[in-house]
């Protein structure tokens, strides 16, 4: 029991949950990727671009995953995953992406693969608990 009464076992049961950071420019995307993430017990964060996913990364410790497009207006997938890599943010990355852009692993050491645009709601669930270590 700790100092407010609670075993080990009561404690704040999302703190177990992995979370997932989806950036996207396309609002449909990141709508289906969210309500995909949540059947599979995924707490999702998500926004529309790089500059607000470094916001979420700099204030939020926990991301465990980030979905990434790599191709959004202002600062594309690329330049995110280097002001992460500059920054010292460690989730791991899925890059989205419907040129099948291929970057280098070894530059960015955050990079874990890459999924393929369209991709269907089956493949990016695999894809995402993969990486999270989960079973589908």
């Amino acid at each position: 029991m700790d100092s407010r009464g609670q075993s080990a076992q009561d404690h704040d049961v999302s703190a177990d949950k992995p979370k997932v950071l989806v950036v996207d420019d396309e609002r449909s995307v990141r709508t289906i990727a969210e309500r995909v993430l949540k059947r599979h017990d995924i707490e999702v964060v998500s926004v529309a671009d790089g500059d607000e996913a470094l916001e979420v990364l700099a204030g939020d410790p926990d991301i465990d995953l980030v979905l990434l497009d790599s191709s959004m207006p202002n600062m594309s997938g690329e330049q995110v995953l280097a002001h992460m890599r500059d920054r010292g943010y460690s989730p791991q990355v899925l890059l989205s992406s419907g040129f099948g852009d291929e970057l280098d692993r070894e530059r960015y050491p955050n990079l874990k693969g890459q999924l393929a645009k369209p991709y269907s709601i089956r493949q990016l669930a695999a894809r995402v608990l993969e990486l999270l270590g989960r079973s589908s």
